[in-house]
C-alpha cells in the first residue's frame, strides 16, 4: 500500500475519531432515543462492512465471467486467472469454473476426478445451482458444512455467452471459510462493547430466514432491526445492547465506542480503496494476453480509436508467423509456447519506443507503428526488424528458423476506420504470404 493510501485511512480514521469524542461528550446529556440512533450507526456501519469484504471476494466471480465470455466458453488460462484472483489470507478456499453445471476447474484445491461433481445433479446443491441459473444473478448460500469440511460459504453466478442471458454457459465459484470471514469482519468487536447481535439471511429456497452470525442463545428482547439487501437476498441485523437502552452512560465506555467508530470507518476506507485498486487490477490483466504478457486485442482496439481520435499518421502491421503449426505439430505445444514468447520478446526488444505490441491470437501479432512505415528511414527500419526476429532461434536443443508474413496498413491513406485499416493490412499480407509460400516451393 503507497504513502497515499495510509494518508487517507489515517486521516479518515483520524477525522472519525475526533468526531467521535465530540460526540461522546454530548452524549452524556442524551436519552433513550439517542442511544437508539447511535445502535442504528452501528449497524448500518457494520453492514457496510460486511458488503465491502465480501465484495471484494464475491466480485472475482464477474472477473472469471469477463475471462469465460473473453475466451468464447474456452478454460485455457484458468490457472494464471485464477492465482491472480487468489488472496492467500484464509478466507478464499477455491475459485472455480463449471461449465453446464459440471465442476471442472478449482484454484487452489484440485479436483480429484475433474468433470464428476454435477451441481445439478448434487442432491445437496441442485437446488442452489437451478435458482442461480433461473435467476440469472450470483446467489450466495450457507454458511453450512463442506463437503471438504469445516463452514463456508459459497457464490455461485450462472454465465450467459449471449447479451438476452438465453445461452448458458455454467457457473463461476467462490469457496469462503465462514470462521476466517467473521474474524475479518469483525464483527466481534459489538460483543466487546456490551452489544447482542443477530444477522440473518433469507433462504428463498426454503422461505425462511436462517442465522448467519449471533453472539447470544436467548431472544433479544428490544433490538433494533435493520433490513437490508446484498445481491439480490434479503438479510436483517439485530443489536441490543446487553444492559438495555436504558443503560448508564459511563465516560470509559464512550470513549471505547469512539475507538471503535473510528477503527469500522477506517476498515471501510481501507475496503473502498482496496476494491478499487483490484478492479485496476483485474482491468489491467483483462487486457493482457497470460502466455506473451503482451496487450491483446481488446487493448489494440481501445488504442486505435484513441488515435484515430488523435487524428495523427500511425500505421498498424499484421505480423502472421509462418508455419508455425508445423512447428507445434513437429515439436509439441510447450515448445510452440516458448517459440512464441521468443518471437514476441524479439519483436518488442527491437520495436523500443517506436510502437506497440499485441497479440491477436494463436501465432497473430499487431504493431502499432508510430510513424508512417512507408517512410524511407522506417522502412530500413522494419527490414533490420524483420532480419533481427528471423535469427535461428535454439530451444531445448532444437534449432528453429522463425518466418513471418506482414501486411501494413496507414492511417489516414489506406482507410480511418480500424476495419479498413484491417482490411488493407490483410490483403497486404496475404499477398506477402503467397510470396513466402511461392519461395518456399518454387
Amino acid at each position: 500500500m503507497n504513502k497515499r493510501k495510509i494518508y487517507i485511512i489515517f486521516a479518515m480514521s483520524l477525522f472519525s475519531l475526533i468526531s467521535s469524542f465530540y460526540i461522546i461528550f454530548d452524549l452524556e446529556k442524551l436519552e433513550k432515543s439517542r442511544e437508539k440512533n447511535r445502535g442504528k450507526y452501528l449497524i448500518e456501519s457494520q453492514i457496510l462492512i460486511l458488503e465491502n469484504i465480501l465484495n471484494s471476494y464475491l466480485y472475482k466471480t464477474d472477473i472469471l465471467d469477463m475471462f469465460v465470455i473473453t475466451n468464447k466458453g474456452k478454460m485455457d488460462g484458468f490457472d494464471y486467472i485464477g492465482e491472480k484472483l487468489f488472496e492467500n489470507d484464509g478466507v478464499i478456499r477455491a475459485i472455480q469454473i463449471a461449465p453446464d453445471g459440471i465442476i471442472k476447474k478449482s484454484y487452489p484445491l484440485k479436483i480429484d476426478i475433474p468433470g464428476k461433481i454435477s451441481l445439478f445433479k448434487n442432491p445437496y446443491r441442485k437446488d442452489e445451482a437451478y435458482y442461480a441459473k433461473e435467476s440469472k444473478e450470483l446467489y450466495l448460500s450457507g454458511p453450512y458444512k463442506l463437503f471438504q469440511g469445516g463452514i463456508g460459504l459459497i457464490g455461485r453466478k450462472p454465465i450467459f455467452l449471449d447479451n438476452e442471458n438465453k445461452n448458458f454457459w455454467g457457473f463461476t465459484i467462490i469457496v469462503l471459510n465462514y470462521e476466517n470471514l467473521i474474524k475479518k469482519l469483525q464483527i466481534s468487536k459489538l460483543n466487546e462493547e456490551g452489544y447482542f447481535y443477530k444477522i440473518l439471511k433469507y433462504n428463498p429456497l426454503k422461505k425462511k430466514y436462517e442465522i448467519f452470525a449471533k453472539n447470544s442463545k436467548e431472544e433479544l428482547k428490544e433490538p433494533l432491526n435493520v433490513e437490508f439487501y446484498f445481491k439480490g437476498q434479503k438479510w436483517e441485523f439485530f443489536l441490543e445492547p446487553k444492559l438495555g437502552w436504558n443503560k448508564e452512560n459511563h465516560l470509559n465506555e464512550r470513549l471505547g465506542m469512539g475507538f471503535f467508530i473510528s477503527i469500522l470507518v477506517g476498515l471501510i476506507t481501507y475496503s473502498f480503496l482496496y476494491i478499487n485498486e483490484q478492479r485496476k487490477n483485474m482491468k489491467e490483466i483483462s487486457m493482457r494476453d497470460y502466455l506473451t504478457g503482451l496487450y491483446n486485442r481488446r487493448k489494440f482496439e481501445k488504442e486505435i480509436r484513441e488515435k484515430i481520435l488523435e487524428d495523427n499518421i500511425f500505421t498498424i502491421i499484421n505480423c502472421d508467423l509462418n508455419d508455425f503449426k508445423i512447428i507445434n505439430d513437429t515439436y509439441g505445444h510447450k515448445i510452440g509456447d516458448i517459440f512464441l514468447m521468443e518471437i514476441s520478446k524479439r519483436l518488442k526488444d527491437k520495436l523500443e519506443n517506436k510502437g506497440e505490441l499485441f497479440r491477436i491470437g494463436g501465432d497473430e501479432f499487431t504493431i502499432i507503428f508510430k510513424d508512417n512505415l512507408e517512410k524511407k528511414e522506417n522502412k530500413f527500419f522494419w527490414l533490420e526488424l524483420k532480419k533481427y526476429v528471423e535469427k535461428e532461434l535454439i530451444i531445448e536443443n532444437i534449432n528453429i528458423n522463425p518466418s513471418f508474413s506482414f501486411g501494413y496498413g496507414v492511417y489516414p491513406f489506406h482507410g480511418r476506420t480500424i476495419e479498413e485499416l484491417e482490411v488493407h493490412a490483410d490483403k497486404e499480407m496475404y499477398k506477402n504470404k503467397l510470396q513466402y509460400k511461392e519461395a518456399k516451393n518454387p
